[in-house]
């Protein structure tokens, strides 16, 4: 199952984002794509007045550039007052800004500050942020058992990427006792629910026979179905496997 897409990871850490509370994204109109100046001066007289949840969405709308045009300086902005009131949501933001440098100078150990203080408030995402930190040595030492531990708890928490990442430390025996099948139950589990990570991940284990029979028709069809979800790696690996 080794592949080398460092980029894979900052990918795990940017699912980062969980959606704004469904009314507010209907008001700024991100379902059509744009964002009226009525309805954005609705939300700013609301974030203005104190709202940590609009703050929130206020961010995610200028971070993603939803009907305005795209600014991350005013996303952080919105982001940090959310989050100087405690809004989980506004901690991770802020530690995933630090992390890619959105807004601000990246800094990985303040990312990690603030993915520890919404992780303190329970954000299962900022937990499964702290452990993509450990294992890949980002603001803090390489810890592969911190890792773990991380997953362990973000995964308790209901996020399914941290039970992919948790189930990938087992297939590869770091920071814990190495357990294939374990592993790779996890992992599946994962992609039957629809994660096009581990389903790319799972056709792999078909493809090498890693923790499985080895099974080409087994490993199209996880590949076919990781194409089908987004995955660029796997629509990469199948454009080879048409052309040859």
């Amino acid at each position: 199952m080794s592949r080398v897409r460092n980029a894979f990871w900052w990918a795990v850490a940017v699912v980062l984002f969980t959606s704004a509370p469904a009314q507010l994204v209907a008001a700024a109109g991100q379902a059509a794509g744009q964002t009226s100046d009525g309805d954005l001066k609705t939300l700013i007289r609301r974030a203005e007045q104190g709202d940590p949840e609009v703050q929130f969405s206020l961010g995610r709308i200028y971070e993603d550039g939803i009907g305005v045009e795209r600014d991350y300086k005013e996303a952080l902005n919105w982001y940090r007052r959310a989050a100087n009131q405690g809004s989980p949501e506004g901690l991770r933001a802020m530690g995933v800004m630090y992390a890619f440098g959105l807004g601000v100078d990246q800094d990985f150990n303040a990312a990690v500050q603030w993915y520890l203080a919404a992780a303190a408030l329970g954000d299962a995402i900022a937990e499964n942020n702290l452990g993509v930190m450990c294992q890949r040595g980002a603001g803090v030492d390489v810890d592969y058992a911190k890792a773990v531990e991380w997953y362990q708890r973000s995964a308790d928490h209901g996020h399914i990427r941290a039970l992919a990442n948790l189930g990938a430390m087992y297939f590869k025996g770091l920071g814990v006792e190495k357990d294939v099948v374990k592993g790779l139950g996890m992992i599946r589990q994962v992609a039957e629910m629809g994660d096009e990570g581990a389903m790319y991940d799972l056709a792999a284990a078909y493809k090498n026979g890693d923790g499985v029979p080895r099974d080409d028709d087994e490993a199209l069809k996880w590949l076919q179905r990781a194409a089908l979800r987004g995955s660029a790696f796997a629509a990469h690996t199948l454009g080879h496997v048409y052309l040859n």
